[in-house]
């Protein structure tokens, strides 16, 4: 019988080979782990509070708060007096649905001469959920299936006319 050759042993009796692919499959697995981190994507000009405690209600005017926060978000349509300054933060995860993580939306209210009314800091823990309506408006008529629709052409072409006088 032959004998199998003796690999070297470390003192607690494994081999040094066994260690390495130890360590190799424990580095592995860190690294799987680690590309699992969550995406950040952030959407609008957040407004830090240092920008905020700078505005001055009743002595600053729009081209102030301009200069300051630059243009805003948005506006009302009929309303030139509000303005939104609107930013959010979502982390998306692999393959799942984004998640907003944060939400600020600083409401500046200007009165008629253009001066700055107030602020207001509104957060994500004031936001509501919208309900979809999935009613569809009916429409009348006929709803061929897609055979019928192929099929539907067929001897519906022009007759060649003569020629034309």
């Amino acid at each position: 019988m032959m004998q199998r050759p003796q690999t070297p042993r470390s003192k607690q009796g494994r081999s040094p080979l066994a260690a390495v692919a130890w360590l190799s499959l424990i580095a592995l697995g860190g690294l799987s782990l680690g590309a699992c981190e969550g995406r950040v994507a952030v959407h609008g000009n957040p407004i830090d509070a240092d920008e905020l405690a700078r505005l001055a209600p009743g002595k600053q005017s729009k081209a102030d708060v301009v200069g300051l926060l630059g243009s805003p978000s948005s506006t009302p349509p009929f309303d030139d007096n509000t303005w939104y300054y609107m930013s959010d933060r979502e982390s998306t995860l692999a393959f799942f649905a984004p998640e907003t993580v944060e939400r600020q939306v600083v409401v500046l209210l200007f009165d008629d001469q253009a001066v700055l009314g107030s602020v207001r800091l509104v957060g994500l823990e004031s936001g509501r959920e919208v309900e979809i309506v999935s009613r569809e408006t009916p429409s009348f008529g006929q709803s061929p299936t897609v055979i019928q629709q192929l099929l539907g052409n067929l001897g519906k072409f022009n007759k060649e006319e003569g020629p034309k006088r």
